[in-house]
C-alpha cells in the first residue's frame, strides 16, 4: 500500500506509514482455459489479516489517526471487520463491530483484542445491522467508518499496481472479474484507472453475483433484458457479498462503468455452484492454492468463496464466448488464498431485535 501511498488524497503520508502493517498484492498465472489465458489478482496472501480488507483497514486508521479521532464504529460480515480490529488494536484505538451471526466463523480471536474492540453480534438481515449501527454512530455520537471515500481510496491502489505491472512486463488484461457485494471494489479501480490516464486501453468488467443476492445483476438484466434467473433464491452461499439493496447511486455507478468500459454483470446459481466447486478448486489447486478452510457445524467450510465464485463466473463467461479466445482476464481473490488458521471466535453481546430497549442495552454495553 505504501508503494502507491502518494496517491491517496488528504492523508499525509506519515500517517498512512504509521497506520500500515502489512498490505500487499501479487499476480498468480493460472494458465489457459479454452483459449483463454487466466490470472489470478491475489490481494490476499500479503496482507496481514489474509484479506484484501486490509488496504481499506490501513487508509481508514491513518485517516483517524490524522484528524483525531479515537472512537469509530463499524458493519462488516466478516473481512472489514477482523481488518479494522486489527489495525485498531494496533494504534490502541477503539472500535465498536456490529456483525451478522452467519459470518462469526470467518472472525478469528487472533486479530480481535477485546481491550480495543466491543463486537456485538446481530441475528437479522444485513439491512436492519446497517441501521441499527447507524443509530448507535448517531445516537452516541460514534463516527461510523469505513466512508466511501475510504473504499475509494483503497481499491484504486490496484489500478496503480496494475499499470506499473504493465510497464515492467508489456501484460495486460482484456477483462477484469470481480465477485460484487456494495461494488467498492471496481468503483476503485475504475476512480484510479480514470486517476492514472494511461494510454492503456482499461479492461471491460465482469462483475459477478451469487443467486441469493444480485441487485447489480438484475439491474444490468434489466437494462440489457438479459433473460430472467429461473431458480429460486436460496441460501446464501458466501455472506461477505451480502448487500441486497444497494443505493440508486450505486446501481448508476455500476451502470456507467459498464457503459464507458464495456463488461457483463452474471450470477452464479446455487446449483452451478455445486456444479463447478471442484472444477474451480482444481484449477487453484494445480498451482499449489489451497482455500482456507474451517469446520463448522461438523462441515468443512470454504473461510472465502468471493474469489471462487468469480473464478466460476469467468469459467462460464468463457463458456459462453462472452469472454473470447486470445482474450486476458485477472481474477480478483479479495480473501482465502493464504493457509492460516482462524480461531475460535465469540462475541461480547449478541442482540436479536432492533428496538429501544436493545438500543439502550447496546448504549450501556459501549459506555
Amino acid at each position: 500500500m505504501l508503494r502507491y501511498g502518494q496517491n491517496i488524497e488528504d492523508i499525509p503520508y506519515h500517517h498512512l506509514q504509521a497506520a500500515s502493517i502489512k498490505e500487499g498484492t501479487l499476480i498468480v498465472d493460472l494458465g489457459d482455459f479454452y483459449g483463454v489465458g487466466i490470472s489470478l489478482l491475489d490481494l490476499s496472501s500479503l496482507s496481514y489479516t489474509g484479506t484484501f480488507k486490509d488496504w481499506l483497514a490501513s487508509i481508514t486508521i491513518a485517516d483517524c489517526i490524522s484528524r483525531g479521532i479515537n472512537k469509530y464504529v463499524y458493519q462488516s460480515s466478516g473481512n472489514t471487520g477482523m481488518a479494522l480490529a486489527a489495525y485498531s488494536a494496533k494504534h490502541q484505538l477503539c472500535s465498536i463491530l456490529f456483525y451478522p451471526s452467519n459470518s462469526r466463523y470467518k472472525l478469528s480471536s487472533d486479530f480481535i483484542d477485546e481491550k480495543f474492540t466491543k463486537t456485538v453480534e446481530c441475528d437479522f438481515p444485513e439491512p436492519l445491522i446497517k441501521q441499527m449501527t447507524k443509530k448507535v454512530s448517531e445516537g452516541l455520537d460514534i463516527l461510523q467508518v469505513p466512508t466511501l471515500e475510504h473504499q475509494i481510496q483503497a481499491n484504486k491502489l490496484r489500478a496503480y499496481f496494475l499499470e506499473e505491472h504493465y510497464r515492467k512486463t508489456g501484460r495486460k488484461f482484456d477483462w477484469h472479474v470481480q465477485s460484487l457485494s456494495s461494488g467498492y471494489g471496481p468503483f476503485g479501480f475504475y476512480e484510479g484507472i480514470k486517476e492514472i490516464k494511461s494510454d492503456l486501453k482499461p479492461p471491460k468488467l465482469l462483475g459477478i453475483q451469487q443467486e441469493a443476492t444480485h441487485p447489480y445483476a438484475t439491474d444490468y438484466r434489466e437494462q440489457e433484458r438479459l433473460p430472467a434467473l429461473t431458480e429460486n433464491i436460496a441460501q446464501v452461499i458466501e455472506p461477505t457479498l451480502f448487500r441486497s439493496h444497494p443505493s440508486a447511486e450505486f446501481l448508476q455507478r455500476m451502470r456507467n462503468i459498464i457503459k464507458s468500459y464495456g463488461g457483463a454483470i452474471n450470477i452464479i446459481s446455487n446449483n452451478r455452484y455445486k456444479m463447478l466447486e471442484n472444477e474451480t478448486r482444481s484449477i487453484l489447486q494445480k498451482e499449489g492454492i489451497i482455500l482456507t478452510t474451517k469446520v463448522v457445524a461438523g462441515q468443512e467450510v470454504i473461510v472465502e468463496k468471493s474469489g471462487l465464485l468469480a473464478l466460476m463466473g469467468t469459467i462460464e463467461a468463457i463458456r459462453a464466448e462472452i469472454i473470447k479466445k486470445g482474450e486476458k482476464v485477472l481474477i480478483v481473490f479479495t480473501g482465502g488464498v493464504r493457509q492460516q488458521k482462524i480461531n475460535t471466535f465469540s462475541p461480547n453481546l449478541v442482540i436479536s431485535h432492533t428496538d429501544n430497549k436493545t438500543f439502550e442495552t447496546i448504549k450501556k454495553f459501549i459506555l
